[in-house]
């Protein structure tokens, strides 16, 4: 699950002009520094009060809701 270790808010770096995300790669264990571009940060902004509490970065969809999801956008593809 790539994207539950990323979304923890202690992962990210605020500089002085721009943020990062930094987090361990598990197989190697090499710690990789990417920056957020502003659409991302955007983002962050809009989720950041939600979700403060938990310390979580985004809303996490369970497999049961995104299945729905799914099944929804399958009976309008068709």
């Amino acid at each position: 699950m790539f994207c539950k270790a990323l979304i923890k808010r202690s992962n990210i770096c605020w500089g002085d002009i721009y943020k990062w995300i930094s987090y361990n790669r598990k197989k190697t264990d090499i710690l990789n520094i990417e920056p957020l571009l502003p659409p991302a940060i955007t983002i962050n902004n809009k989720y950041s009060i939600q979700n403060h509490e938990n310390g979580k970065l985004l809303p996490i969809i369970s497999n049961q809701k995104m299945n729905a999801f799914f099944r929804k956008f399958e009976t309008f593809a068709q």
